[in-house]
């Protein structure tokens, strides 16, 4: 996996990242091994099935889970990726170990940074919400800069096929001619 939640210790405390996202999950090997009676705030995973369930008071039931953390670092490359059109984003930021044979320690963290905003936003718990704005707004600054061409990173290109107009086309450079002015 390029990014994972403990990927972003380097940017937040593991106890923040789990009091914001709340994942309290517990684990049993199946329904009948959960305790007679739950926590409402927690979910509950049957290993066998694997699903999970919540605590209503009276009864377990089956409830989707939603990873907000792991929503957040799918947003956060997400984001990158839009701005990298001219870059091999698979050799970069894929999921797949043999298809990511490029890492850049600048790159991890400019993306952890815009990952950090996103989990943040939901609740500043004994995080400075201000500093964590400011890394966001620079990581979008600095993926603009080199989306511009303004700076060029050594990071690995998109292969040129001119076959393929549908990749080739954010290559393109557009400009017009200064105005002229004819004096008689």
């Amino acid at each position: 996996m390029y990014l994972s939640i403990a990927s972003l210790y380097t940017h937040l405390y593991p106890e923040i990242i789990q009091e914001i996202s709340r994942s309290n999950v517990y684990e049993y090997i199946n329904l009948t091994a959960f305790p007679a009676e739950g926590v409402q705030r927690y979910y509950y995973r049957a290993n066998d099935t694997g699903l999970y369930y919540t605590w209503d008071g009276t009864n377990y039931n089956v409830t989707p889970f939603t990873d907000i953390v792991q929503l957040a670092i799918n947003t956060g490359i997400g984001e990158a990726r839009g701005f990298l059109t001219r870059y091999d984003v698979t050799k970069m930021l894929s999921n797949n170990d043999e298809e990511r044979t490029f890492q850049d320690d600048m790159l991890d963290s400019k993306v952890k940074d815009l990952i950090q905003w996103h989990i943040v936003r939901l609740c500043n718990v004994n995080v400075n919400f201000e500093i964590a704005r400011a890394a966001y707004n620079d990581a979008l600054k600095f993926f603009e800069k080199v989306q511009k061409g303004i700076i060029d990173p050594a990071w690995p290109l998109l292969p040129e096929n001119p076959g393929d107009l549908e990749n080739n086309a954010g290559l393109v450079e557009w400009n017009t001619m200064n105005k002229r002015r004819n004096n008689y």
